[in-house]
Formats: C-alpha cells, structure tokens, sequence
C-alpha cells in the first residue's frame, strides 16, 4: 500500500511522537488550521514518567508529569487536533506528499511531518533483565516503586537520574543499594544528598554480571567491583542506565543524524529532508525540559505551516490563522465530550467500574474507548464466567492508559466478576504484584489462575490478550508464592 486512494484522509501535519514536543507541536499546528493529527501513546513519553514537574511556566503549584502531559494533550485537542495512538513503523515520501504507516496496518498520507519520538530507555543487557523483567525487575521508580515498600532494592545507572532514582526509593524500601556503573561519576554534592538518605549504599565502579531470581522472581545482583564477583541480595532491580534516541524511523526516511543518532536540524527545526521537521528529546539538546522540548515542537509547527504556505500545497490556505498570541476576542468555547451514559448494572459483581467512574483521572479516557465487540463476543464463547483481580494506581502511567479500557470492556462481560486488589497488602503478595497494572484471570470455580496481563498486553491490545487466556494459550502464567 504506497499511493494515496489506498490511505486515509490527506493531514497537513502528521506529528509523530505524543510527549511535550508533538504535543506542542499538534497545539500551534492545529491552532493553524491545519489538519493535524498527532501519533502516538502520550503515557509512553518521558514526561509521564515525571514525579514531580515544578518548573513549567505558569505551572506555579507542582504537579505530576501525567497530569502534565494529559493538560497538553487536552490544549492541543481544544484546537482541534486530532490523536492516533498506534505508533508509526514507516514513513515514505512519493512526491510531495509523506505516507505514515501504522503498527496496525493503517495508512496516512500527509503534506509535512514533524518527528518528536523522544528518547527511550536503555536497557543493560546482562542476564537475567528480561526474564525477570515484572517479576522484580522495572525501570520506572515512580510506577513500580510502591510496589517495594519495606524490601530491599537496588538501583543501577549512571548520572544524575539513577541517583534522583536511588533517593526516591530510599523513602519506600528498606534498603537501597545504589549501584553505579563502571565510568560513571557524581559531582560531591548530589553524593552527599545520596548518603544524607541513611540507607542508601553506593557501589562504586561496577560491572553488572547477571540479575538473578528464585520462584518469587529478582532475588540479586551479582556484580564485580575491583575484580571481585559478589552478590547482593534484594528483591527488586530499578535500571535507570540512561536512554537512546528514537530515530530508527527518521533514518530509514532519510534524515541526517548526528555520530549519537541524534537529529540534526537547523535554526528553525528542520531537517535535511524538506517537509520534515524534528523537535525535542530526539533532536539531542543538553537540557531534557518539558518547556525546551514543547518551545521547539511549536517552532517545527511554525516551520510546517510556512512550507505549506510557501510551497502552495492543499489548496486554498487563506483560512489559516496566525500564529502570534490569540484574538482580539475571546475564542469559542470548547465543547466538552458529552457525559457517556452510565452503563447497565452487570450482573456480576464489577467494582472496576466504581473505581474508574469516581477517579477523575481515568474518565475521559473511559468515556472515548470503544472495544473490539467482536474479540470479546470470542471470549464470551469460550468462557462465560471468570473472576478478574486487577492491582493498579491512578499515578501509573501503564494503568492510566489501560484501565480505562478494562472497565470499558468489563460491560461486554457480563459473567465476569472484576475485583480490586489494594496494593501493598497481603492479597496483593499473594497475587505476586511486582509491576502495575497486574490483571490475573481466574476460574472462579477452582480457583486456578489462567492468566495474566503485567503493564502492557502482548497480542496488541486487551480484548486480544484476554482472548488468548480465554483459549489457554496464556504462556506467561506464574505463580508466585507469598
């Protein structure tokens, strides 16, 4: 599929990427006139990932990352901008015209791009990571953090983010071996606010050798330091080893990257590629702010909106907006989505849908999921009943984004019964909860567990996941003693 007949409706602007940077960019874009459309899981950005943001202009009271990022989302959306969450896996260009090519198989064909995929995190590589990777080994303190509260961890990287990382968990686990790797330094300061902690230790110069684990999952770290292969004992891993650009994508179109594939652009964030403009972490700036990354996506849509203009394209652009500021009169108000009716009672116990109905945080992503019916009358064939246990928290950005939809699709289940499982208590140990969301699918008969969905669904989207367990062909069921 490459012609445009075989894709969707013509954008202006296709932004890829859903962090600050493609989100400012979506805002000035579609503040424009443009269509705009903006790619991407806005809770898979480093943002989301944000504790605590406090230094946001005209963002006086702190406030969490999520909430950050769902108020840009919000904005861009005001203006019209329109959102795709399924990632971009190839963009080709066939004249003046770019083809973006979903994960899902959908195509979008767009007269400009603007690449804001940011950074993601950079795993280890030692043994042990992926196989224990949910059952005690995360990268993300703030998420799973919690989760270890009273055990003893370790925290491994490099610079100043592992060390924000080890005093974060210095608050919830007992202990914290702070594990710094070979190479890697810290100024005196940030050192001494590391041992202040009083139950951080910091091993330094050190080689990771493998993560090992036992039937509870992450049992160690065996590393050498000065020569010397030793054990330390803890019960999670957080590996906050640094990150990598995004940029697979703009190499295949084309784009000139730095030695450290990096974008290159110039003043006005474009790039060697005309029609293709780059803004935020993947551009490779010193400073990895929210405010650097959203100032620069606006500049790529300032830059989109003059080669459009200049280059003739779409037609007759005399609708277009200004940029500067706002107008002289107040702009219309933004239609709020229409409240979704309250669904019918299920006839099974369903305490999700309480839970997701009274957190503000879950509701406008609730009222806009619409599930695959046909997937879930599937599921219902095979098994009419089944008792679901779902540990989750409204600061997770995984939960944020999947939750929602579990409570959507708990109203095609009827037989289901969906129970909440607190965390930190002894239901929860039982459960085995080492990430967030951790949905356990049982029969509510025998008792016995058929499967399992930790922080992500594998088969690409929940009702395909619960599908899979559904049949038995669920290969990640484990049980983790208490």
């Amino acid at each position: 599929m490459s012609t445009l007949e075989q894709c969707g409706e013509l954008l202006d602007v296709a932004v890829v990427g859903a962090g600050p940077a493609g989100l400012g960019a979506g805002l000035y874009a579609a503040r424009a006139g443009l269509r705009t459309m903006i790619f991407g899981d806005r809770y898979q950005s480093q943002l989301a990932r944000a504790e605590i943001v406090e230094n946001y202009p005209t963002q006086i009271e702190p406030l969490s990352g999520i909430e950050l990022v769902e108020r840009l989302a919000q904005h861009a959306g005001k203006f019209g901008a329109q959102f795709h969450e399924d990632e971009i896996r190839q963009i080709k260009r066939e004249g003046n015209r770019f083809h973006l090519f979903t994960a899902g198989g959908a195509c979008f064909p767009a007269f400009t791009v603007i690449l804001a995929m940011g950074t993601r995190r950079q795993q280890l590589g030692v043994p042990g990571e992926q196989e224990l990777y949910g059952r005690g080994v995360a990268y993300c303190t703030i998420c799973d953090g919690p989760l270890f509260r009273g055990l003893p961890v370790a925290v491994i990287g490099r610079g100043e983010e592992s060390a924000a990382a080890a005093l974060r968990m210095s608050g919830i686990a007992s202990h914290v071996e702070f594990i710094l790797l070979a190479g890697t330094t810290l100024d005196d300061a940030l050192r001494e606010q590391v041992r202040a902690a009083g139950n951080v230790t910091i091993v330094q110069g050190a080689s990771v050798e493998e993560i090992v684990g036992d039937e509870s999952g992450a049992a160690g770290v065996r590393v050498i330091v000065d020569g010397n292969s030793r054990l330390i004992p803890v019960r999670g891993v957080f590996l906050e080893v640094g990150v990598l650009p995004a940029s697979a994508l703009a190499a295949d179109l084309g784009v000139e990257l730095d030695q450290d594939q990096f974008i290159r652009v110039g003043r006005n964030q474009e790039t060697n590629v005309p029609g293709v403009f780059a803004a935020g972490d993947i551009t490779g700036h010193r400073a990895r702010q929210t405010v650097i990354s959203a100032g620069e996506g606006a500049a790529a849509a300032v830059s989109a909106v003059d080669y459009i203009k200049s280059n003739g394209l779409g037609g007759e652009r005399k609708s277009l907006r200004l940029i500067q500021w706002g107008t002289m009169q107040k702009p219309p108000a933004c239609e709020e989505p229409a409240p979704s009716a309250p669904p019918a009672p299920a006839p099974a116990p369903n305490a999700l849908l309480d839970y997701v109905r009274e957190e503000p945080a879950y509701r406008e992503a609730y009222a806009a999921y619409v599930p695959d019916e046909e997937t879930l009358q599937q599921v219902k064939a095979l098994r009419p009943r089944a008792l679901v246990k779902i540990a989750a928290a409204s600061w997770c950005p995984d939960c944020r984004r999947n939750i929602p939809k579990l409570a959507r699709i708990s109203e095609q289940l009827a037989g289901w019964e969906f129970r909440l499982v607190e965390l930190g208590t002894p239901e929860a140990q039982e459960l085995g909860v080492r990430a967030i969301p951790t949905i356990a699918v049982f029969d509510p008969d025998s008792g016995e567990e058929l499967g399992r969905i930790v922080e992500e669904p594998r088969a690409g989207s929940l009702e395909k996941d619960l599908l899979e367990i559904a049949r038995g062909e669920d290969e990640d069921v484990h049980f983790v003693e208490a």
